[in-house]
C-alpha cells in the first residue's frame, strides 16, 4: 500500500513538474518535457526501491511502540508525575506541591502523558484528577529510578 502511494506521488510530481516546465517554455502539449514510458518506468523503479529500502530500515512495530513510550517518559518531570501517580490519583495542585515545579509546567507534561495514553484524566464537577492508564508504566519508571540508585 505504501509503495503504491509513493509511486503515485512520484508520477504526479513528475507530471506536475513536466507540465509547469512546458508552460514556462511555451511548449505545453508539444513534445516538451513529457516523460516517455521508459523514463516513467525508471522513475517508478527508483521510487519503489526507495520505499523498499526505507521499509527494510524501519524497526519492528513493537520496538517502535516501546521507543515511543520511553520517549514520552524521557523527562524528569514526567517521570516524577508517573512516580506520584503510582501511589494513586492526584490533582494538579498535589503534583505541583510534590514535584516543586510550576502549575503550567505540570499541565504541559500531563498533556504529553495524556497524548501518549500513559495518564488518564477524570473530571468531577470542577476538579480533575489524573491517574495512570496502566500500572506497568509505573513499574518501568520505579525500576529505572531504583536502577540508578544502586
Amino acid at each position: 500500500m505504501q509503495r503504491s502511494l509513493y509511486s503515485h506521488m512520484a508520477i504526479r510530481e513528475f507530471q506536475t513538474r513536466a507540465i509547469s516546465g512546458a508552460r514556462s517554455r511555451g511548449t505545453e502539449g508539444g513534445g516538451g518535457p513529457t516523460p516517455t514510458d521508459s523514463q516513467m518506468r525508471l522513475i517508478l523503479i527508483w521510487y519503489g526501491l526507495h520505499v523498499m529500502i526505507s521499509r527494510d530500515d524501519a524497526p519492528a512495530p513493537d520496538l517502535q511502540a516501546a521507543t515511543e513510550l520511553l520517549r514520552a517518559l524521557a523527562s524528569p518531570v514526567r517521570m516524577g508525575i508517573v512516580r506520584e501517580l503510582a501511589d494513586g490519583d492526584r490533582r494538579v495542585s498535589e503534583l505541583v506541591a510534590a514535584l516543586g515545579v510550576t502549575q503550567p509546567l505540570v499541565s504541559q507534561h500531563l498533556r504529553i502523558l495524556r497524548n501518549s495514553r500513559i495518564v488518564v484524566s477524570h473530571r468531577t464537577a470542577r476538579e480533575i484528577t489524573y491517574s495512570l492508564a496502566d500500572d506497568h508504566v509505573a513499574e518501568i519508571v520505579l525500576s529505572a529510578i531504583r536502577h540508578t540508585q544502586e
